[in-house]
C-alpha cells in the first residue's frame, strides 16, 4: 500500500462510513449451547447483539421491541442500515440492499457504491437516479434526527417513535 493509499484508508476508516470501517469482527462464545459454527451473513449492525444475547439466554422481551435482529437468524437482504461518522455532522451513510450511499451534507456529490460489484468501494456509481438520491438523503437525515432526538426522549413522552425498545 502506497503512502497516499494509506492516508486515504486512514481517513476512510476513521470516519467509519466505508465498509472497512464498518466491519467489526465479532465472536460469539457460548459454552454448553448448541450453536452451529459459521459466518453471520447479511446486513448487520451492533444493535443486533442485544437480541442475540437475549435469545441465547432464552429470554423473551415482553411489552417492548428491540431495534435489532438476532444474529442467529437470517435477515432481509434489503434491510436498511444507517451510519454516521465519528466526526459529528460530517457524513451520513445508508445501506439498502447491495447499495451504499454516503452523504456529506451537500459539500460534495453523494457517493453511491454497488457493494456486490465493488466491495472495496473504489468507484462511485455515475448516473444514479436523482429521485433515488433525494429519497436516500431524506431517509438519512430523518434517521439522524430521530437518533439525536432519542438521546433526549423518555418513555411515554411522545418525542421519539424510534425508541421502540422502551416499554410502552
Amino acid at each position: 500500500m502506497s503512502a497516499s493509499e494509506y492516508c486515504v484508508w486512514q481517513l476512510r476508516a476513521h470516519n467509519a462510513i466505508y465498509q472497512e470501517g464498518l466491519h467489526v469482527p465479532t465472536l460469539i462464545y457460548a459454552p454448553g449451547m448448541a450453536l452451529v459454527a459459521g459466518r453471520v451473513r447479511g446486513p448487520r449492525q451492533q444493535i443486533d447483539i442485544l437480541p442475540t444475547i437475549a435469545e441465547l439466554l432464552g429470554l423473551q422481551i415482553q411489552g417492548a421491541e428491540l431495534p435489532g435482529h438476532s444474529l442467529l437468524h437470517a435477515v432481509d437482504p434489503e434491510r436498511e442500515l444507517f451510519y454516521t461518522s465519528s466526526i459529528d455532522w460530517s457524513f451520513l451513510s445508508a445501506r439498502h440492499g447491495h447499495r451504499e450511499y454516503i452523504y456529506s451534507f451537500d459539500r460534495e456529490p453523494m457517493e453511491v457504491f454497488d457493494l456486490d460489484k465493488d466491495p472495496k468501494e473504489l468507484a462511485s456509481l455515475r448516473n444514479v437516479d436523482v429521485q433515488e438520491l433525494a429519497r436516500m438523503k431524506q431517509r438519512m437525515l430523518e434517521w439522524r434526527m430521530n437518533a439525536e432526538a432519542s438521546m433526549f426522549a423518555y418513555p411515554g413522552d411522545g418525542l421519539d417513535s424510534s425508541a421502540a425498545w422502551l416499554p410502552r
